[in-house]
């Protein structure tokens, strides 16, 4: 359970690095009923089959030996930008909706991702966050969490 009362109306951002849903809260705050909007998934392989090339290597400056690079992670590259175009969809969304009431749902580090790509027109209508990751239950599920 959690203290955040949904309101009737508001639409919600369900998201991590791989899928994204949009609902509607179509009951009440006390009898949350969610309707979907909008799913998305996304096929994001380890990084270790979207990278080419291993970490690279410099000298040390304070003998003969060499020290590596650390790795760029493509596969959290990828999340992150799924995160942001869910964003993005969801903003939208809420536009055309003319919503009131904004609520994201997202893990924490999906949630970082949320916040420093947030559109002012999410920001000023957002009534909460929840850094919880619900994206594997079905509608009904998380409609009872939320209540």
């Amino acid at each position: 359970m959690n203290s955040l009362r949904i309101p009737h109306g508001a639409l919600l951002l369900i998201a991590d690095g791989r899928k994204a849903l949009i609902l509607e809260n179509t009951g009440t705050p006390d009898a949350v009923r969610l309707t979907v909007h909008g799913e998305t998934l996304q096929d994001n392989p380890p990084t270790r089959e979207l990278g080419t090339d291993k970490p690279g290597r410099y000298p040390d400056p304070t003998g003969t030996g060499r020290s590596a690079v650390e790795g760029t992670d493509f596969h959290q590259q990828a999340e992150d930008q799924f995160v942001r175009d869910a964003l993005a969809t969801f903003a939208e969304r809420a536009e055309a909706l003319n919503a009131k009431a904004l609520v994201i749902v997202a893990p924490p580090r999906a949630l970082a991702t949320v916040r420093a790509a947030m559109p002012s027109g999410v920001s000023d209508r957002l009534i909460g966050t929840l850094d919880k990751d619900l994206t594997k239950h079905p509608v009904g599920e998380i409609a009872r969490l939320l209540g």
